[in-house]
């Protein structure tokens, strides 16, 4: 007997190139290998229709996000701009099983129009803590009140939400968290696009943070590493992301020892990884899975980073965890003139496919939904 499934995504997944959408990109692929009928929504913003998905794909329908919503009381916005009529519509032309990627696109759960379906939700964080985390780090008074507003608005969502539907969370740490309004739960890591640990041998002459450099949390990390971290350290930095605005530009150019490299490709952001001796990951927001911190163990040589950014991964035991700025120079000084050992490379791989398996995790999400 056939089986089918709708999937609902808050973004287009592909090019899968940014956090939000590898994990849908990738278990299309391993749920297409197993034989599922797949029914694609995915609402635009930035983004257009891409032919890849079609390779997976039954049917893939496009909605346009509502650029501009009349204030709710009860609704965040990442919810109510993603309330597309037709997206009901085509939901209702049957009675498959229904997947939520990220709760932002759960609008029609919330308005009890897809009663009696078998519906999942897969959070990619818990984005009221998210967005409070962004509320916290952000300077400009009118975004510093919307992420406040959303994180407030989230929090009673969120709630709501997570009692209507099982969740598969993508970090222990947040399933513990939904764990408190559901006792249907599960922690299924996220799919990835890597499954072999390459590890480069010999040893790189640089230390690398990558990440998306318009995100206010990614500016944080940088300036931290600029102004308490490299201060007093001779090694090369580079830092490499997409949308570096004008004021991160400056502070990087006041150090020597630093080089930007603004939007990279994939290919080049590879490359970087490669030839880096050490990928740095402080992060100052303790919610969903730093995919940056995966991509560096499995295509990398060393890498540290602070609680807050693996807690909940599974991985902890494979990251240098650097607490504060001098445990972080310290770390890096010690680690910048050593190659990566081969049984820290069988233990890196051992440790990695444990728990980032693809097709264990993709079996999983079919075991819950069928």
């Amino acid at each position: 007997m056939d089986k089918h499934l709708h999937i609902v995504c808050p973004d287009v997944p592909w090019p899968a190139d940014y956090g939000g959408v590898i994990d849908p990109y990738y278990l299309l692929k391993y749920l297409q290998a197993a034989g599922i009928q797949i029914y694609l929504h995915c609402f635009t913003k930035n983004r257009s229709p891409q032919h890849e998905l079609n390779r997976y794909c039954k049917e893939v329908h496009y909605y346009p996000r509502k650029r501009f919503c009349f204030p709710s009381t009860k609704l965040p916005y990442i919810v109510q701009s993603r309330s597309d009529k037709k997206l009901l519509f085509n939901l209702q032309k049957n009675n498959y099983p229904i997947l939520f990627q990220g709760i932002h696109c759960t609008y029609f759960v919330y308005c009890n129009k897809l009663t009696g379906r078998k519906l999942l939700l897969r959070p990619f964080n818990v984005e009221s803590i998210y967005y409070a985390q962004l509320a916290a780090l952000e300077k400009n008074p009118f975004k510093k009140y919307y992420y406040k507003r959303e994180s407030r608005l989230l929090e009673d969502f969120e709630k709501i939400m997570t009692s209507k539907l099982p969740v598969l969370a993508l970090s222990r740490d947040d399933q513990a968290f939904f764990a408190r309004y559901t006792s249907a739960n599960d922690f299924i890591p996220v799919l990835l696009p890597w499954q072999n640990v390459i590890a480069p041998p010999g040893t790189g002459t640089y230390c690398l943070y990558q990440g998306n450099l318009s995100v206010n949390e990614n500016e944080k990390a940088v300036e931290w590493l600029l102004t308490e971290v490299f201060q007093q350290l001779p090694y090369p930095l580079i830092i490499a992301g997409k949308k570096p605005g004008r004021n991160l530009i400056a502070l990087i150019n006041k150090h020597t020892h630093a080089t930007l490299i603004s939007n990279p490709t994939e290919q080049k952001l590879q490359t970087l990884i490669s030839d880096a001796q050490i990928i740095l990951a402080p992060s100052f927001n303790h919610t969903g899975i730093k995919l940056k911190i995966l991509n560096a163990l499995f295509n990398g040589r060393h890498c540290i980073a602070n609680t807050q950014a693996v807690k909940g991964s599974g991985i902890e035991a494979l990251i240098t965890l650097a607490g504060n700025a001098q445990q972080m120079q310290e770390a890096i000084s010690k680690l910048m003139p050593l190659a990566l050992e081969t049984k820290e490379k069988e233990r890196r791989s051992s440790l990695l496919l444990e728990v980032y398996d693809n097709k264990k995790n993709a079996d999983k999400i079919i075991a819950w939904i069928y």
